[in-house]
Formats: C-alpha cells, sequence, structure tokens
C-alpha cells in the first residue's frame, strides 16, 4: 500500500529538500535581531513557532517533490534522459536518477505518499496557527499547497512553463522568510524583503542543476523550463548570478547593519565566506555534469546560507 521507507527516500530527494529550513532560518534571524532591538528576547512561544514554520515549511517541500515525481513519472518525463545527456568532462556518463515512478515504484503508492504529506503540512500549519493565533495564515498555507501541486500537476503545470525560478522566488523567498519573520514578531520591515530576495537567489540554483542536467530531455516531454530557452551555456550564468546576486545582497546587509563601519562589518562578512565557497564549488561541479555532487552540494549552501545569516544579523 505505501512506498518502502528507501523509495520515499529517494522520492524526497534529500539534498533538494534541504532547501525547506533556509528561509526559516533567515527569517528568524531577521525576527530576532528585530526583537533585540526593541530590548525584548525569544521566549518559548518564539522558538515553538520557528519550530512549526520549519516543519510546515518541510512537510509543503516534500509534497511538492512527490507529487513532481508522480507527475512526471506518469507523464515519461523522466524517461530517455541517459540517451539525451552528453557526457561529464571526465568521460563518464552524467548520473541520472532512476526514483519513484520512474523507477518502477507503482505510481498510487508516490500518489499516497504525496497526500500524506500534505495531511501532515495541514496539521503542522493548523497547530502553527493556533499558537500564533494567525488563522488567516491558513490562506497563505493553502496557496503553498497549491503551488506545490500544480508545479507538475494538472492539465497546465506551471512548472512546464519556465516559471520555476518566479515560484522559488515567491515561495522560499517572500512567503517563507516574511511570514516566518510576522508569525514570530507580527510585524515585518526592510530587512526581511533583503532575507526574502536572498532566500529565493540562493535557492534557484537547485533548479538549474536539474534543469541544466534534462535541458536535451525535458522539451522533447514538453516540458520546457527556463534553460529550454537560455541554453546551457546560459542557465550555468544564470545560477552563478544567483549566488553572486545573494553574497553581494549579503554584503550589502553587513554594511548597513554595521552602520557603514568596516570594524563592525567584518565579523558578518566573514560569516559569508563559507557560502561563497560552496556556491564556488557548487557551480563548479555543475560545469562539469557532476550532477550528484552538485544537488548535495547546493543543498548544503542554502542550509549553511540559513545559519550563516544568523551571525550577519546578529554579530
Amino acid at each position: 500500500m505505501f512506498i518502502t521507507l528507501r523509495e520515499y527516500k529517494d522520492a524526497l530527494r534529500p539534498s533538494a529538500l534541504l532547501c525547506s529550513p533556509t528561509p526559516v532560518l533567515i527569517g528568524t534571524a531577521v525576527a530576532l535581531r528585530q526583537l533585540f532591538n526593541q530590548g525584548l528576547g525569544p521566549d518559548v512561544r518564539f522558538w515553538l513557532t520557528a519550530l512549526l514554520c520549519c516543519l510546515t515549511a518541510v512537510f509543503i517541500h516534500s509534497t511538492c517533490n512527490l507529487a513532481n515525481d508522480y507527475f512526471d513519472g506518469i507523464r515519461g518525463t523522466d524517461e530517455g534522459r541517459s540517451s539525451l545527456s552528453g557526457a561529464g568532462a571526465d568521460g563518464s556518463v552524467p548520473d541520472l536518477p532512476r526514483r519513484g515512478v520512474a523507477g518502477g515504484v507503482e505510481p498510487r503508492k508516490v500518489l499516497l505518499s504525496a497526500y500524506l504529506n500534505i495531511l501532515m503540512a495541514c496539521l503542522s500549519g493548523l497547530i502553527l496557527c493556533w499558537v500564533t493565533g494567525h488563522w488567516w495564515m491558513i490562506l497563505v498555507g493553502i496557496f503553498c499547497l497549491l503551488g506545490a501541486w500544480y508545479y507538475t500537476g494538472g492539465k497546465h503545470p506551471y512548472g512546464y512553463r519556465a516559471m520555476g525560478e518566479l515560484s522559488i522566488m515567491i515561495f522560499f523567498g517572500l512567503v517563507g522568510v516574511l511570514a516566518t519573520q510576522y508569525l514570530e514578531t507580527g510585524s515585518i520591515d526592510r530587512h526581511g524583503f533583503i532575507g526574502a530576495l536572498v532566500g529565493g537567489l540562493i535557492c534557484i540554483p537547485v533548479l538549474e542543476i536539474n534543469n541544466y542536467r534534462d535541458i536535451d530531455a525535458d522539451p522533447l516531454a514538453g516540458k520546457y523550463t527556463l534553460s529550454s530557452f537560455i541554453g546551457a551555456k546560459g542557465t550555468l550564468i544564470l545560477m552563478g548570478s544567483c549566488y553572486a546576486l545573494a553574497v553581494i545582497l549579503g554584503i550589502v546587509e553587513s554594511w548597513s547593519l554595521s552602520g557603514g563601519s568596516l570594524a563592525a562589518a567584518w565579523p558578518r562578512l566573514l560569516c559569508l565566506l563559507p557560502v561563497l565557497v560552496m556556491a564556488v564549488a557548487t557551480t563548479i561541479a555543475s560545469c562539469r555534469n557532476r550532477f550528484s555532487r552538485a544537488f548535495a552540494l547546493s543543498g548544503y549552501t542554502d542550509l549553511l546560507t540559513g545559519f550563516c545569516w544568523l551571525g550577519v544579523c546578529l554579530l
């Protein structure tokens, strides 16, 4: 009736799932700074809200991954990749996933797992609304679940129409970061908006790696990503640009929070150095068609950015 734990893990795409806590960490960092500036501090309710935001984000993202696996699988989008992708820089054939439906798992089992994740997301979201008292946020949760489902679901999936990058900016950036800050403090500020831009930009390369890998196969299956239009070189440039813009915004925010003083800014700037190193490593792995390595590095880059943003905001 259910897929096995190993099949479930593969369908969830653990490397990509590391993106889920990133906007929550960034939003929490901004919220903590906001509280400290008001002479306040986090209480138990604050940390419970942060935990529930993280759980809800993970369940919504996992719903998207499972739905994507199901719909791509039944449409045959994942078929034929091996023959359409070129060899890597070392002469090896790119490591292409054969998970979920495309890997032979019964479609209804994957679909049932997606429904289970929707249930868990709803349960976590309802508890979050109860803890914070912001019941209107249920509408935001519904919007996020619909976005996750119709990314590849329905008759006209927007993920097949070059809108993946925009959806990441909305859900991992604006919604993820600003909703977290609002639920934890009751308000948002300009630092939250900067954090939202960073959250979206730093997560886009995960999608670009996937689209770059499948740039030849996707159009044959009727899937037209942004990479289909800008080409392989353009995709790599876009990936590097997103990382660069995220780091630049981090530098600008560090300088702003330090009052324009280099002496005060350098500890914050040092927090961005690991993100820069990981971003460069991820881009290099992608250029060499080492996709498993690139996916793993991109996930760790996103998660690391969330923790580093705590340093940017609080040092």
